[in-house]
């Protein structure tokens, strides 16, 4: 069995792409899409805005219509895919701080001032 080797993309603020953690082009972006094994992770909404536009660019000059849709909706996929676990988290993230205040006995204001301070403190080691 052929073990399929995952392309890790990240994409900042500014639309800049990153594979593998090297600074990369469309083109090459372009090509880890097209090998269909890749996890991609978006800075920000902006991050996704930035790619969209760019990638857009070029696909315009180097894909027909129907490539440029497939690759953006791909692109659209992921990036709602990566939103949708965000909010999951939050969500979750809350029950957690709503049971800790219960079984702290203090509001839930409180106890993220606590968890604040002791992240606070974890940073200073």
């Amino acid at each position: 069995m052929e073990e399929i080797i995952k392309v890790k993309i990240y994409v900042t603020d500014e639309g800049r792409v990153y594979i593998d953690g090297l600074l990369a082009d469309y083109e090459a972006l372009d090509d880890s899409i097209e090998k269909d094994s890749i996890e991609m992770f978006f800075a920000s909404k902006n991050a996704y805005d930035s790619l969209h536009e760019g990638y857009k660019e070029y696909l315009n000059d180097n894909a027909t219509v129907a490539e440029i849709h497939k690759k953006l909706d791909f692109i659209k996929f992921i990036y709602e895919n990566q939103r949708q676990l965000a909010k999951q988290a939050i969500g979750s993230t809350l029950k957690i701080l709503e049971s800790a205040s219960k079984i702290l006995g203090i509001s839930m204001a409180d106890t993220y001032k606590e968890i604040e301070e002791r992240l606070k403190l974890l940073n200073h080691d």
